[in-house]
């Protein structure tokens, strides 16, 4: 059988044709035209049927993640992110187009096949132009609410999508079943004519044609073609025999190999963008550290089938990473929750600043549960970095070697640890100068209050409002960012010296001035309107993050970019309400 395998068909028959006897003949030439039938109508998977899949499914899945990305544009409030995450939704477009018109060109059966074509690339044309445009143009414009509402109001359009892919697929392996039976039907021929072949040949011929026809070609063939009908039917742990053959079977085997090895990596691709978008979905939700580090692992751990985990963050007062978070993690005397730069393999891995991985580790961790405990397997420890800070460490262990799809896993959700971490600092930090700006200002309004009760102790009064009205402006004035109060009129009361210094006026210029000149004439007219709204709504607001950019005018005439956050202040005297602006160079 080894030897047969390493001949082609040709030469197997050539074999047939010596042992034959002329009478013969012609039914050997008939024999090998329906072997080179079953050839053309197996090897047609190959040409056709393999493409057809592939850009279907290449369209299916583009689809999914459209969809994926359209929910976390509506998630998402930064332009910065949104205006990436808009290219990324216009090249999976464009990727659909591209193939679409692939198979058009080069992959359509017949006339239901175009027809279904067609169909899927209506339903394209409606789900972009009913929900996918109009919930974009929303979501653009910060109707973070409306453009959710819409999504659910649309979702019927989904399914037509789907249905037409479906029914695409159905067709299309409605077809490969056709053509796998067709050459079934021709094998089945071509054995009735080697039954007749051997009924007039000699024991000789005999014993040669049923060792070439049924085990150096049927069987080779039955089972080929059984295989790619599991492929047809969209089973992906098909182990394809006969590759090793050197014949027109192994190549027809490998083919069908290779298809699917695609589908398979195709299949984890996808199942690592779901299971990366649905933890970082989840991680948008955290308001504070522990909750954020606490989800990561609760999330990750049962998809990479990890029985331990746990994640430790860098505390900026002593630079030591702190255990915040765990899963499955039991608390023992002699194990350490806090590592310096360098100390254990969360300080080596800071140190490096790159993942560590280890294989039956000693002396470790036991995983533990109701019935029982053991040492794992494997442990992975990740360094979450964001520029050349490492803000965490989170560490996973199992009792089975994490493969390359769980670790592809690991290392897609680091960058959008590092994200969400970098982000809710950032919130947090913000959330304490607001909550301490406020508790400042209802300090000052109390104060206020007492000076116009009390009338006997007004000067003593009126110190202590002077004493804290000068602290107030000290805060400003050392404030990183530009600093202005300004009135309802649009007049500028306060700025610190990086506010004069990005316009190019001298300390104390300003102050006085109107805020309009600070503005490109250009914009002067629907500025005093934009602002007589801003303090009807009295609601913060932050401007000028890319894309959307602003313009301030300098002293010089000279313009610059710059980002503007807008809080408004409360009543207080005579000045009626103000303005606290924050403007840096953007």
């Amino acid at each position: 059988m080894n030897a047969l395998s390493k001949l082609k068909i040709s030469k197997k028959l050539y074999v047939i044709i010596l042992i034959a006897i002329v009478s013969l003949a012609g039914i050997a030439g008939s024999n090998l035209h329906q072997l080179e039938k079953v050839y053309d109508l197996a090897n047609y998977a190959t040409i056709n049927t393999v493409p057809s899949f592939n850009t279907i499914y290449d369209t299916e899945i583009l689809f999914l993640e459209i969809r994926i990305l359209m929910r976390n544009h509506i998630l998402n409030t930064e332009d910065l992110k949104m205006t990436s995450i808009d290219r990324e939704i216009q090249e999976k477009r464009e990727e659909i187009k591209k193939k679409q018109s692939y198979y058009e060109e080069k992959l359509i059966s017949d006339p239901e096949d175009l027809r279904l074509h067609k169909a899927a690339q209506a339903a394209f044309r409606d789900y972009y132009n009913n929900v996918l445009d109009p919930v974009l143009a929303l979501s653009r414009q910060n109707k973070n609410n409306e453009a959710r509402e819409l999504s659910e109001k649309t979702q019927d359009y989904i399914p037509k999508v789907e249905h037409a892919i479906s029914d695409h697929i159905e067709y299309n392996q409605k077809l490969a079943v056709a053509g796998s039976k067709d050459a079934a039907n021709a094998k089945k021929m071509a054995a009735w004519i080697n039954i007749l072949a051997t009924a007039l040949a000699v024991v000789l011929l005999l014993i040669a044609s049923w060792v070439v026809g049924n085990l150096g070609l049927a069987n080779p063939i039955t089972v080929v073609v059984e295989n790619l009908k599991q492929l047809a039917e969209g089973q992906t742990n098909v182990v394809v025999s006969g590759v090793a053959r050197h014949d027109e079977v192994g190549e027809i085997a490998r083919a069908a190999q290779v298809f699917n090895e695609f589908v398979q990596k195709l299949n984890t691709q996808a199942w690592i963008k779901t299971h990366t978008s649905e933890i970082a979905t989840e991680l948008q939700k955290a308001e504070d550290f522990r909750t954020l580090t606490q989800t990561a692992v609760s999330k990750v751990a049962p998809v990479i089938g990890a029985g331990h985990g746990a994640f430790y963050v860098l505390d900026n007062n002593d630079g030591r990473y702190n255990l915040l978070a765990s899963y499955g993690y039991r608390e023992r005397k002699h194990l350490n929750s806090s590592f310096a730069v360098g100390e254990g393999l969360v300080g080596q891995c800071v140190m490096e600043k790159n993942q560590i991985m280890l294989s039956a580790p000693q002396n470790y961790i036991q995983i533990n549960s109701g019935l029982g405990e053991g040492p794992p397997a494997c442990i992975i420890v990740l360094p979450v970095i964001h520029g050349e800070r490492v803000l965490g460490v989170m560490e996973m262990a199992s009792f089975q070697v994490f493969g390359e799809r769980e670790k592809a896993v690991l290392e897609a959700l680091l960058p959008v640890l590092s994200s969400s971490m970098e982000i809710l600092d950032r919130n947090l930090r913000t959330r304490e100068l607001l909550v301490a700006s406020q508790e400042q200002a209802e300090r000052m309004e109390k104060q206020a209050a007492q000076l116009e009760e009390q009338t006997v102790e007004m000067e003593a009064q009126q110190a202590e409002l002077m004493e804290t009205e000068n602290w107030f402006r000290s805060i400003i004035e050392t404030a990183p960012d530009g600093m202005m109060v300004v009135d309802a009129a649009g007049q500028i009361l306060l700025t610190n010296p990086n506010a004069d210094k990005l316009f190019g006026y001298p300390h104390g210029e300003l102050v006085g001035g109107q805020i309009d000149h600070l503005v490109p004439e250009a914009m002067r007219g629907t500025h005093s309107k934009m602002r007589a709204a801003f303090m009807a709504e009295e609601q913060s607001r932050a401007m000028g993050e890319a894309p959307r950019q602003i313009h301030a005018l300098r002293k010089d005439g000279s313009e610059v970019v710059v980002a503007v956050s807008l809080s408004p202040l409360p009543a207080r005297g005579g000045r009626g309400r103000c303005v606290s602006v924050a403007v840096r160079a953007a």
